[in-house]
């Protein structure tokens, strides 16, 4: 992502090898796999290591995993959880761009 460029035109889409599912109650999991040189490492001198991290996210974070599907800009989302949470999303802006750079700086979403 460019300094120039307008982060509430981009379209976030969710990183494909990330395995999520929508639970009963509308939360969204997310089943992060560890890998890596580490990992390996660890796994040697800890042998119940979990091979996956779970990641479970609070509804306006549900809502912005779902709608992080290639087809919605940051600006359609940041409507779309205007008009379904109205003041409860609130800061929306700042809270939106700052858990969308979150979760590309963690490699589960990037921009196009």
């Amino acid at each position: 992502m460019r300094k120039d460029q307008n982060l509430m035109l981009m379209t976030p889409i969710r990183n494909e090898k990330i395995s999520w599912l929508l639970k009963k109650d509308g939360a969204v999991q997310l089943k992060i796999a560890r890998k890596g040189l580490l990992f390996n490492i660890l796994k040697l001198f800890y042998r119940n290591l979990p091979e996956n991290i779970y990641l479970d996210l609070d509804e306006i974070g549900s809502e912005v995993w779902s709608l992080c599907d290639g087809r919605n800009t940051v600006y359609d989302i940041a409507t779309k959880l205007s008009d379904k949470f109205g003041t409860e999303a609130e800061p929306l802006y700042p809270r939106l761009i700052t858990y969308l750079k979150i979760l590309r700086q963690n490699g589960l979403i990037h921009f196009n």
